[in-house]
Formats: C-alpha cells, sequence, structure tokens
C-alpha cells in the first residue's frame, strides 16, 4: 500500500504503532544497561577537618611577624579510627590485682591518667601490682572519691607508661561512636554510642565544689569495673566504677573522667578535632 494513499485515520494508527514500538524498545535498552551496573557499595566516611596554624618570624626587622594559615581535610573511614583505638589502648590499660603479686586474682582494671592511676574503689585497698603487658608496677592507694567509686593510686616500684590523653565530656554528643574495654585480656571490646549524660555526684567543698557527670551508652555485656571508655580518636571519656554500674546507671554507665582531672591531676581534659557534619 503506498503511503499517500492512507487515510487520516490510517496515518494516525500508524504514528501510535510507531510510537508503541519505539517505547518498547527503550525499555528493553534501559533494562538492560541497569542489569549491567555494578552494584552500589555503601560507605561510611568521616571527613575529619583539621586546621593548622603555622607562625612565619622574619629573619630581619624590616617587616611586621606574619602568620600563614594551612588547612589540611584528611578523610578517614571510622571503623579504622575505631581498629586503631583499640589496639593503641590496649598495650596502656592496667590490670589490677588483688595483692602484691600478679598471681593473685584480677579485682579491676586500671586507668592511666597523667602520672597516677585511677581505678574502681571498692576493688582496692592499699598496695596492689598492676600489670601493662609484660611489665608490672607497684601502686598504692593515694585518695578516694567513694562518691563516684574512683581510687587514685601512685607508683611506688617501677614506671607507669604515659597516661591516656582525656576527651572533655562537655564536647561530646549524644548518639557520638564511643568504644570501650571491658576486659583486659583483649579478647573483646565494646563498641557503641552516647546516649545520656546526666550529673552523679557532686566533689569538692566551697568555690572548689564541682559536679561529676556520667555517660550512659548503650554498650552491653560484662564491664570490668574500671573499664576505660574512648571515643573514636583515642581519647578517654569515662572509667566505669561499682558507683556507675549501680541503681543510678549500669553496666553501660561510665564516670566522666574530665570532670575528675581538677582532683586528682590538677590538668583539665582536652578536646579533639571535630567531625565535620
Amino acid at each position: 500500500m503506498d503511503v499517500e494513499h492512507l487515510t487520516k485515520t490510517q496515518i494516525v494508527l500508524l504514528a501510535l504503532l510507531c510510537t508503541f514500538v519505539a517505547s518498547i524498545a527503550t525499555a528493553i535498552v534501559t533494562v538492560a544497561l541497569l542489569a549491567q551496573a555494578p552494584p552500589a557499595v555503601p560507605q561510611t566516611i568521616n571527613h575529619i577537618i583539621q586546621r593548622t596554624v603555622e607562625t612565619v618570624v622574619p629573619t630581619t626587622d624590616d617587616g611586621p611577624t606574619t602568620e600563614t594559615i594551612k588547612e589540611t581535610t584528611v578523610v578517614v573511614k571510622e571503623d579504622e579510627l575505631l581498629s586503631g583505638t583499640i589496639s593503641a589502648s590496649f598495650g596502656k590499660l592496667g590490670i589490677v590485682h588483688q595483692g602484691i603479686g600478679t598471681t593473685t586474682p584480677v579485682v579491676a582494671l586500671g586507668v592511666p591518667v597523667g602520672t597516677v592511676l585511677i581505678t574502681d574503689a571498692a576493688s582496692v585497698s592499699e598496695t596492689h601490682a598492676v600489670e601493662f603487658g609484660n611489665d608490672v608496677v607497684m601502686y598504692k592507694v593515694s585518695a578516694r572519691f567513694d562518691e563516684v567509686g574512683i581510687a587514685v593510686l601512685v607508683p611506688t616500684e617501677g614506671k607507669q607508661p604515659a597516661g591516656f590523653r582525656v576527651a572533655d565530656v562537655a564536647q561530646t554528643k549524644l548518639g557520638q561512636s564511643v568504644v570501650a574495654l571491658p576486659s583486659g585480656t583483649g579478647t573483646r571490646v565494646g563498641i557503641g554510642a552516647i546516649t545520656a549524660r546526666y550529673n552523679l555526684a557532686k566533689l569538692g567543698e566551697g568555690e572548689a565544689e564541682a559536679s561529676v557527670r556520667a555517660i550512659d551508652t548503650n554498650i552491653s555485656g560484662n564491664v570490668t569495673v574500671g573499664a576505660p571508655l574512648f571515643n573514636m580518636f583515642g581519647d578517654v571519656l569515662g572509667i566505669s566504677t561499682s558507683i556507675s554500674q549501680g541503681p543510678s546507671g549500669g553496666v553501660g554507665t561510665f564516670v566522666s573522667i574530665s570532670d575528675l582531672t581538677p582532683f586528682i591531676t590538677n590538668v583539665r581534659g582536652t578536646t579533639t578535632q571535630a567531625v565535620a557534619q
């Protein structure tokens, strides 16, 4: 049939047929291309912004001192940060024995802060042997803060490893990722998030009085008293005690160490780099 002799109705029907065939062909090609696409790989990446200020001092007196600001952006995966924190922290974590020998039972864990060791007050009395990896240091109790279940120990024999950096609890946020070392064996860790912060007790008197906060997390399971809580950068946030695990808290509750540092070391907690939102 000659196209020129088609009626208007036949031309319209032919146009509809061509459109229908073209639509089917387009759909087939689209499905085929989607089937060949590689599967999406979900990735969670944190952007950590580091701002370094470098001061350049001129060698002559001809000009004033100038400051050069250098900004560096580093992309780090959160799981890599947590893994690094865990591996680095176990070597500095203290294992507190009941007596002056390492053959006596383990009663608690200890967290070195500054030049002292803090642990659960209900678990220590006078002198104790504390293991740090292959090293053993003898400690004696020098102060107690029974309101929050904290005992401060000082070394009498041997050298304490470098203390952990202390993160300021005031800079933490609800939902922030944290990791706990609930035992000293190195075979188990607890990873979770901060779920609440609240005042646990008051220490000091008069103008020196200050509140010590508790940090609630969703970490569960058995947590040895004296176990530390870290942020993803490896800075210690809290410590588990018999008081924090008591009626006002639970196994996932820790005592804020930055609130304690003015009383035990006279050193305020340090802050870490912020995670870009």
